[in-house]
């Protein structure tokens, strides 16, 4: 059923079978959820920034993390662990000192946030003002010991080995961005285990920390002002510099957290500014992901009868037009492959990889790709469930993608690892279940928003006074419909009854299985986490093209 692979020295692949993951599945309980990338093929997902203001945005973002606060602990446990290369070690002077000056940084931004609420309120304007930024000067004070160098090479090799598989990838260029509440020594030990799991030299610059409520107050700033950091701006230099330099074949941009965020505005500017096949060079590998979106534009616009949508939709009209699906249902076609079912994006490999009760992915990328449809959010995702934790050694990689020889957790408390809760089967080996509800509301949400594509894009009729928009605000624009237009896009079951929201949701009980077949996601059932995902193919110095 599944398998486990290993690389040799000299690149290849090595498969055994795996135990145990008969054992999962006999269990009826998956330890790892798939989101496919977004199956979008004529373009009708947009950015939230398109439909929204940025202080609506702003709020949303306060709102969803406030509710969401009771997660906070899966932030930072497991927190006990023996291993050194971990930020939660308490056995090395220098990360005492870190989460020591972290956590008085914190309790003292909890403390300037109370006592803002009244210095406003009683204070002249220029008083309170003033003591607000002598309490920001205070926080930069606090965190300064924590920097660190700006630019963070891996360590150099000295095995003969490992010097033998950093040159022979050195037409690669692995770039990393760090996420909240990371110290100067914390990266250092990010890109030095970075380097040594995949067998390359890797690269960063600090994305500088002040606490736990300053680092949260830039990313909402980030998300929803598209806040262009220092850090930012630099990064995206070398990455551009990177993907226009004709020497380097591949550029792979890994990212974790606040990290993540910046990855986005990056991909962004680059698709501004670069042809599409100089940003073909690009991979993006993220972990514990807090971005509100992921763009990835298509290469060209698929044609409607041909698209995946059209493969799974019954056909829908407006005005007598059809908008998508199958011009026939006796469709004589040959299903496509597996490489086939997305359509061609700028960049072709986009992995998330998230732990189910980490409070940072719940509010960023699970719920900007699982609960806001209309949003673009591309990348495959995948969820290792059950387990909790933010930091990237300590709960991602050493989880994910341990080093070869050592178990998944290594250094932690004994029952407390990831493989620990799901029958000894590594997260790689793990059948994955597929996420069919979100897939479904997606492609619906996106049927919908196609509907208001076309008719906006209609010939102007000035009799035609039946469209809601004519009376509607700006803002509504996106969600109005005529009433002709509302009830062609009522889906139906082959029976006529229309599909409730229950039905739409993939609930228990709903009817969505009678009406929607994905014939694109058939071809994930049943995979483990190692058939689907390209980035563990670079183990050990491996390539996944060799």
């Amino acid at each position: 059923m599944g398998e486990h692979a290993r690389s040799t020295s000299n690149g290849s692949i090595v498969m055994r079978p795996v135990k145990h993951i008969s054992r999962a599945i006999s269990d009826g309980y998956y330890g790892a959820t798939y989101l496919p990338d977004q199956s979008d093929p004529l373009g009708a997902a947009v950015t939230e920034a398109v439909r929204h203001g940025p202080f609506f945005l702003a709020l949303r973002d306060i709102w969803t993390c406030a509710r969401m606060f009771t997660l906070f602990p899966g932030v930072l446990t497991p927190f006990w662990t023996t291993n050194p290369l971990d930020e939660f070690y308490l056995g090395w002077g220098p990360n005492i000192f870190g989460l020591f000056l972290l956590t008085f940084a914190t309790v003292f931004e909890i403390f300037v946030l109370i006592a803002c609420i009244p210095l406003f309120l009683f204070l002249p304007g220029p008083v309170s003002v003033s003591l607000f930024i002598f309490g920001q000067v205070l926080i930069h004070i606090i965190c300064f010991p924590m920097q660190g160098p700006s630019k963070v090479w891996s360590k150099t090799p000295t095995d003969p080995e490992e010097i033998a598989k950093h040159e022979s990838t050195s037409t690669e260029r692995w770039f990393f961005l760090n996420g909240c509440c990371v110290s100067g020594h914390n990266l250092q030990h990010n890109v030095d285990l970075l380097s040594e799991t995949f067998g390359r030299p890797i690269f960063a610059i600090h994305n500088r920390t002040y606490g736990v409520f300053g680092d949260l107050f830039e990313c909402i700033l980030q998300r929803s002002f598209d806040l262009f950091t220092e850090e930012t701006r630099v990064c995206y230099e070398y990455v551009k510099a990177y993907c226009t330099d004709p020497d380097v074949k591949k550029v792979i941009l890994v990212a974790h957290s606040q990290g993540c965020i910046m990855a986005s505005q990056i991909l962004d500017q680059l698709y501004v500014d670069l042809p599409a096949e100089a940003v073909g060079k690009l991979e993006v590998y993220t972990f514990g992901n807090a971005a509100s979106h992921f763009n990835n534009p298509l290469r060209k616009l698929s044609k409607a009868p041909a698209s995946i949508d059209a493969q799974d939709m019954p056909p829908i009209e407006n005005g007598g037009t059809e908008i998508l699906g199958s011009s026939s249902s006796q469709s004589t076609a040959p299903k496509p492959v597996i490489s086939e079912m997305l359509p061609e994006r700028v960049i072709a490999h986009i992995e998330h990889y998230c732990n189910s009760q980490d409070m940072v992915t719940r509010w960023g990328a699970l719920y900007s790709a699982k609960s806001i449809l209309s949003n673009r959010f591309c990348g495959h995702i995948f969820i290792n469930e059950g387990a909790s934790g933010h930091m990237l050694n300590q709960h991602y990689l050493s989880e994910m993608f341990p080093i070869h020889g050592r178990r998944a957790g290594d250094g932690h408390i004994q029952g407390t690892s990831s493989d620990y809760k799901h029958h000894m089967v590594t997260f790689l080996d793990r059948v994955v279940n597929l996420d069919t509800a979100t897939v479904t509301q997606r492609d619906v949400n996106a049927v919908h928003q196609l509907a208001v594509m076309r008719h906006e894009s209609a010939p102007v009729d000035p009799a035609d006074h039946s469209h809601a928009a004519h009376t509607a605000p700006v803002d509504d624009v996106h969600h109005v419909k005529s009433k002709t237009e509302q009830e062609d896009l009522h889906l139906t079951l082959g029976e006529g009854r229309r599909l409730t929201s229950k039905d739409l949701s993939g609930a228990e009980g709903s009817r969505i299985s009678v009406v929607m077949v994905h014939n694109h996601t058939e071809q994930y059932k049943g995979r483990t986490v190692r058939q689907l995902s390209r980035l563990w193919r670079y183990l050990d110095g491996a390539s996944p093209d060799s």
